[in-house]
């Protein structure tokens, strides 16, 4: 079987789309922020284990950013879009994939592989969507999961697999695979505050057993996460002119006490 993990101990390769990482140097923002994570698409021949080529970056950790992974060879395509938003109540990563295989040699492929490490700073829910479609005759596969530090089961584990199929399209959640399929725990639920955890993905198609034919495929991978905690509302400020207003009052009631302890004492 295709082993979509065998991507490990690449030649990393810079890549001019990096430089957009230097937009994001804001503030986190959001209950949850992103600790480390390690990114990459390649396109490769599986059989003879040859990389024509792959890119590998790591995720910025300083807040909301936007940028591209791209590797290509003749008649292959890697396209990888990421995506962090954040907003007060709210945290989202979204990635969305583009793979092309038109090449007659058996085993190409054009694929993504990667995990980001989370850490929520108050209690957050979780949603985990995305698909994943090939169009024209292949093997494809898409794996999806999240984990808590230090476990070895995860929170939600999702693994299809088609092997020599026509137009294949998988769902997050789902058991839509016809060679082989894995499903444990829940697209949804709770993750605690001050905890870390990993979201991790593979996905791939290949162009196996059968040369020849062109196969695209695109796909999206999301997890969001949203505060249970509600904040504690601002602490009011008085404007100026209220400010004002209530200085006067008091010089007010103090004038006042101050005339009619005048009065008293001229009485006695």
């Amino acid at each position: 079987m295709y082993d979509i993990n065998s991507t490990e101990g690449l030649i990393m390769k810079s890549n001019t789309a990096f430089a957009v990482f230097l937009l994001s140097l804001a503030v986190v923002a959001g209950p949850v922020s992103i600790q480390r994570g390690d990114l990459q698409n390649f396109v490769a021949d599986d059989i003879n284990f040859f990389f024509a080529d792959t890119v590998l970056a790591d995720v910025p950790v300083s807040g909301a950013f936007d940028f591209t992974l791209e590797s290509s060879y003749t008649g292959l395509a890697a396209t990888t879009d990421i995506v962090f938003t954040e907003s007060e109540q709210a945290n989202e990563l979204t990635i969305n994939f583009n793979h092309l295989v038109d090449s007659d040699i058996r085993g190409a492929l054009a694929g993504d592989w990667g995990y980001v490490t989370f850490r929520p700073s108050v209690d957050v829910e979780y949603s985990i969507t995305g698909f994943y479609g090939m169009d024209g005759a292949g093997t494809a596969a898409y794996d999806v999961s999240l984990y808590a530090s230090n476990t070895t089961e995860p929170l939600f584990g999702n693994y299809q697999y088609s092997e020599d199929v026509v137009n294949e399209s998988f769902t997050v959640g789902a058991t839509g695979g016809d060679s082989e399929n894995e499903l444990s725990g829940s697209t949804t639920g709770t993750l605690t505050a001050n905890k870390n955890y990993s979201f991790n993905f593979n996905t791939a198609t290949v162009a196996w057993p059968e040369p020849g034919g062109i196969k695209t495929s695109t796909g999206n991978l999301s997890i969001s996460f949203r505060s249970i905690t509600t904040p504690e509302p601002p602490v009011s400020v008085p404007e100026p002119s209220t400010i004002t207003l209530l200085a006067s009052g008091l010089l007010g009631l103090f004038g006042v006490g101050l005339v009619r302890r005048k009065n008293t004492a001229s009485k006695k």
